[in-house]
């Protein structure tokens, strides 16, 4: 039997806000981003046949009603790539839309076993 997995590494990088950029520790909002993430971003279906681990990288932004905007999907698989962006895309971020502008930056490892 195949176990699916979706391992979220955190990695938040502040790109247009100094003030919160002083230090690495997730804020509030961003927590609260991590945690949307982590609920409602799954291993794409075209993974789920076959045993193989990604590692993608997804940077985006958060416009001011909430929704998400990916900016690039680092991965090499082209099947991959647009099902997270279509996954992100779908994501409500209203409770952290006030973000003043800034990029995040996370690695999602997707694992099927």
């Amino acid at each position: 039997m195949k176990t699916l997995a979706t391992i979220f590494s955190l990695v938040i990088f502040f790109a247009t806000a100094p003030a919160h950029a002083q230090g690495l520790l997730p804020s509030d909002k961003t927590s609260l981003i991590f945690e949307n993430i982590q609920n409602n971003i799954h291993v794409p279906d075209n993974m789920k046949n076959n045993v193989s681990s990604e590692r993608v990288r997804v940077v985006f932004t958060i416009d001011e009603k909430g929704h998400a905007h990916v900016i690039d999907v680092n991965t090499d698989r082209p099947d991959l790539k647009s099902s997270v962006v279509k996954q992100f895309e779908s994501l409500d971020f209203s409770d952290a839309s006030d973000n003043g502008g800034q990029t995040y930056s996370i690695w999602l490892n997707f694992k099927v076993m």
